[in-house]
């Protein structure tokens, strides 16, 4: 299994591992290496690109096993190999995605539901016209609540 230094320090934009296997994907060069600070595509997050010893990362993806596969746009060197996050898209993307958790949070404060992106019988998720609803709804309420209580200084 590779080790996920991305784990341990999300700031991480360079480091150096081994190749443990080369292979192809859609037809190209892909690798697997003990250590790796590239981010797969998870949950919704888009994965890290950048290079390994010059080799541009297109893409980079995890097995069931735990292993990360970057796939290149030119043959890798094998032995050790230098990596370098393209680190303006790492941190576009983690912004992205913290702001995407406060937004959703943010939304089920005011309009409800629950925040799986599943349904089930227990936890039905509001439709989009539902949603719509309890937001007009939640501000009438913040906007009654909030009349009357500032007084006017004569402007």
């Amino acid at each position: 299994m590779t080790k996920h230094l991305y784990y341990q320090d999300s700031y991480l934009t360079e480091f150096t591992a081994n190749v443990l296997e080369q292979s192809l994907s859609g037809g190209k060069p892909a690798v697997v290496l003990d250590q790796t600070a590239f981010y797969p595509d998870s949950g919704g997050q888009p994965c890290d690109t950048g290079f390994l010893n010059g080799a541009r990362v297109v893409a980079v993806e995890e097995d069931a096993a735990g292993n990360i596969l970057h796939i290149l746009e030119s043959a890798p060197a094998s032995g050790e190999v230098r990596g370098r996050i393209d680190w303006a898209r790492r941190f576009d993307h983690m912004q992205q995605h913290t702001g995407q958790h406060i937004l959703s949070q943010a939304f089920l404060q005011v309009a409800g539901g629950t925040p799986s992106p599943f349904t089930s019988a227990s936890s039905p998720r509001p439709s989009i016209s539902t949603f719509r609803s309890r937001i007009r709804q939640s501000c009438r309420t913040r906007k009654n609540s909030h009349q009357g209580s500032f007084s006017r200084t004569g402007r």
